[in-house]
């Protein structure tokens, strides 16, 4: 069987989704973080909402992390 590739659609070209959070710049993870708070603030279960917003919390965390470390290693 031929090895099929991911090709994201055209509105989300340029985010490079196979890129594993832990390896994405701190930009990268901000701005995902702030999607997914737009995302949340137009979620219509509380499911939906919580899940989202602790996307975006880990996200920031993560980018948090990058930021102390990048700091630390100057």
């Amino acid at each position: 069987m031929a090895e099929r590739h991911f090709r994201a659609p055209a509105h989300k070209q340029g985010t490079d989704i196979s890129i594993p959070p832990a390896k994405r710049s701190v930009a990268q993870l901000r701005e995902e973080a702030e999607k997914y708070r737009r995302m949340a603030a137009t979620a219509r279960m509380a499911v939906a909402l919580g899940g989202l917003l602790r996307l975006a919390d880990r996200l920031d965390a993560l980018a948090d992390q990058r930021e102390r470390e990048t700091r630390a290693a100057e």
